[in-house]
């Protein structure tokens, strides 16, 4: 995938104008938008306070007596 478009930018290089152009500028247009989405993606920070999911217990549970 990373040369791809480059392979296909030669066997459409003589393919008309309009195909090739069209062809490039979606492609120029689809690796800026997955390179600013992968940049400006914020971490997802957890919640704090009372409404935060608490912790599970690692302990096994105690047998009930009789």
């Amino acid at each position: 995938m990373k040369y791809l478009p480059l392979m296909f930018l030669v066997g459409l290089y003589n393919f008309s104008a309009g195909m090739t152009l069209y062809w490039t500028v979606n492609n120029i247009w689809t690796i800026a938008q997955t390179k600013l989405t992968r940049t400006k993606t914020p971490k997802p920070t957890p919640p704090v306070g009372p409404t935060a999911p608490k912790a599970p217990v690692l302990t096994p549970p105690q047998k009930k007596r009789k």
